[in-house]
């Protein structure tokens, strides 16, 4: 019934009484029906700028701004039609068009684990090395571990090296590593659920460390003496000393973080045992090395006499236990290592230092697409490990006396034999299906199966993780699908939805010009990159860790050079979060970009024009601040821009207090902190948004 002070309308099939003279959007807030806008501001007058609020009037043509079309009685309003959320997709394509921003730098993009890189790196640059530990624990444990080994994903994307060289992300996180040997506590309650999980290589610790944090009791079970798995038996002490390993492993107990060493989990009855205990099992169980039919005859030994070859992976788990004299003592002063891996090249590494005077490295893959990484070869090749790339071992036979002949077809297509005291066969590694098939899990080509999103199998409450999921990999991958799997065992032993985390729109820029280079330098130190050479080789501790350590000087330097070129308002964007909601294409509309643009003529924001929308937001603050000169739009057309009149700096036209409401009322980040001022502590657990463009 319509009073002097009420009308009644009808949002979505609800009835709502209204103030007379609401908006229809005050009118939808007011019945607790969502209606988005990126121009409005409580307390302001409707700006209608971007038309994402837009709704439809029964009986009207066309769409009408909710934000400024008021309330009339009996008006019946569409605002979560198809059609509805057709036109707010296009409003927002239209923006995304010509936006000139990157939601996510291409380091952090890059990375398989999600390392926000240029927040650790601008919480460096403030001295905040707490904040920095705190923002790589948010993304993984093993920080002193993947910052020795990783194989620097996020430095090959960096967009400093188009300038010199890339910022030394891997050396710095190692640095950030070293600062603190010690983790508080979980900062949330007991859940009361407990969680198992099998296996304590990088992908089950990750998804140990994760859910404990959440609260949740966990215990992992692992076959071996010690955690680690492949980081311990398969990784020579000059790659990662124990030491090392043994620092991360122990935040895990500290924690609260349990462990059940020597317990083998091989049966469907020892798997539904852990099912009857715990409200999750995770299997973390990690793939195995598997020789080919050709390598798996060298390493049988034949008429009782000597095998022809040996596992590289054995010899390295030896190495790593301690029993060096089982292999050193009798080596010889020549070996073939057979293998196109991180096995085979740290097998040869570790032979040249037990005094091998000549290690081939025999590879059936051409140089550039060996599995191992670059850089260890190049250790490799440094440290006088002779590369055979692209050939193949036609056969290895015992010749007498200690010696096997090793026959070879060359890249060349020569055939070469060589004479050598030992060799050593490196197969890649693989997920076997048996013992899957043995826990009772639904296997498809060998393969459990799984959903891609959460790790979950067909069996109620079993999840996978790791290289069981990804397939052989670097450990970062594996440490990624463990924190990955954590989201969606956390949902469900809360009894939520299990959806595994929540896809964001990742917006990039592209190709950029030798001028917008220049624009993203701008506030960067220009020195260039830290340079840290291996330490030499001592013949008294042969296996001593070669790779050095940044100082803290030169790990500040060295994040200074950062280019921040990620948006400052990546975790709180508003066009970047209705941009996922409704389903945007970024390329819908194509056509000429504006120029990147960055603006630090004030001392705490950074103006970033290509990003702006033309909401209006920060020039209403700005006058009804009575800011003089405050901001106005100039230019005209897609020239059209916000700055302070008569090309003035953003200091001179914004008081701090003004320039501080404007950037906390900017709903793109063309406004935003300058990111080396900001101290953001990120959660403990969180449902992390995977980038989808």
């Amino acid at each position: 019934m319509t009073t002097d002070e009420h009308v009644n309308v009808v949002i979505d099939g609800r009835r709502v009484a209204a103030p007379r003279g609401f908006t229809v959007i005050d009118a939808a807030q007011r019945a607790g029906i969502r209606i988005p806008a990126l121009c409005r501001m409580a307390g302001f007058a409707p700006l209608t700028s971007c038309f994402v609020c837009v709704v439809r009037i029964r009986g009207r043509r066309g769409f009408l701004p909710a934000c400024a079309a008021r309330v009339e009685e009996g008006m019946e309003i569409e605002s979560d039609s198809d059609e509805v959320h057709a036109a707010r997709r296009t409003a927002l394509e239209l923006l995304l068009s010509d936006h000139v921003g990157e939601c996510e730098a291409p380091c952090a993009s890059a990375c398989p684990a999600g390392l926000d890189v240029p927040n650790v790196l601008a919480a460096i640059q403030r001295g905040a090395v707490g904040d920095a530990l705190q923002t790589v624990w948010s993304a993984f444990p093993l920080v002193g571990v993947l910052g020795r080994i990783c194989p620097r994903y996020c430095e090959r994307a960096c967009r400093r090296r188009s300038a010199d060289a890339a910022v030394a992300i891997r050396d710095i996180e190692r640095w950030v590593g070293g600062q603190s040997a010690s983790v508080s506590g979980c900062r949330v309650p007991d859940s009361g659920c407990r969680v198992a999980i099998v296996g304590a290589g990088p992908a089950g610790l990750t998804a140990a460390w994760f859910l404990r944090r959440a609260g949740h009791a966990c215990t992992v079970f692992e076959a071996e003496t010690a955690p680690g798995g492949l980081l311990r038996f398969a990784l020579p002490r000059f790659r990662l000393p124990r030491s090392a390993l043994d620092v991360e492993t122990a935040r895990l107990a500290q924690i609260g973080v349990k462990f059940c060493f020597g317990r083998r989990i091989e049966t469907g009855t020892e798997l539904n045992e852990l099912r009857r205990s715990h409200d999750a099992v995770v299997l973390a169980l990690g793939a195995v090395p598997v020789p080919t039919a050709t390598a798996g005859a060298a390493l049988e030994r034949k008429d009782g006499g000597e095998a022809p070859a040996e596992s590289a992976w054995t010899f390295l788990r030896k190495l790593s236990e301690g029993r060096v004299g089982a292999v050193g003592a009798e080596t010889g002063t020549s070996a073939a290592v057979v293998g196109a891996g991180s096995a085979a090249v740290s097998a040869a590494r570790c032979l040249v230092r037990l005094g091998v005077g000549l290690v081939h490295l025999i590879s059936d893959k051409p140089r550039r697409r060996m599995t191992a990484f670059p850089e260890q070869v190049e250790s490799a090749l440094k440290e006088g490990v002779e590369l055979s790339a692209g050939a193949v071992v036609r056969g290895v036979e015992s010749t007498g006396g200690g010696t096997f002949r090793v026959s070879v077809s060359t890249a060349e297509g020569d055939t070469v034999d060589w004479t050598v005291h030992r060799v050593l066969l490196a197969p890649e590694r693989r997920v076997e299906a048996a013992p899957l098939r043995q826990l009772g899990l639904p296997l498809r080509d060998g393969r459990v199966q799984v959903n891609a999103d959460t790790g979950e199998t067909r069996v109620p409450g079993v999840f996978v993780a790791g290289e069981m999921v990804e397939g052989p990999g670097a450990a970062v991958r594996a440490v990624a699908s463990g924190s990955a799997v954590a989201v969606a065992v956390d949902q469900f032993v809360r009894g939520k939805p299990v959806t595994g985390r929540v896809q964001r729109y990742q917006h990039r820029l592209g190709r950029l010009t030798d001028d917008e280079r220049a624009q993203l330098r701008l506030g960067a130190a220009e020195y260039g990159r830290v340079r840290l050479e291996d330490r030499p080789r001592l013949s008294e501790a042969p296996f001593a860790e070669t790779q050095p350590t940044l100082s803290s000087d030169h790990a500040v330097r060295e994040a200074a050079r950062c280019l921040q070129c990620a948006c400052g308002k990546r975790r709180n964007c508003d066009l970047r979060d209705l941009a996922a909601e409704y389903a945007v294409h970024a390329g819908a509309f194509r056509g000429e970009r504006r120029a990147m643009v960055r603006d630090l003529s004030h001392p705490e924001i950074v103006w970033e024009s290509g990003k702006c929308i033309l909401c209006g937001r920060c020039t209403a603050i700005a006058e009804k601040a009575g800011e003089r000169p405050g901001l106005a739009v100039v230019r005209r057309g897609f020239q059209a821009r916000v700055a302070p009149p008569f090309r003035l700096p953003w200091a001179d036209a914004l008081s701090l207090d003004t320039a501080r409401r404007c950037v906390g009322q900017c709903p793109t980040g063309a406004l935003a902190w300058q990111v080396r001022k900001l101290c953001q502590q990120p959660p403990i657990i969180s449902e992390k948004k995977r980038d989808v463009q």
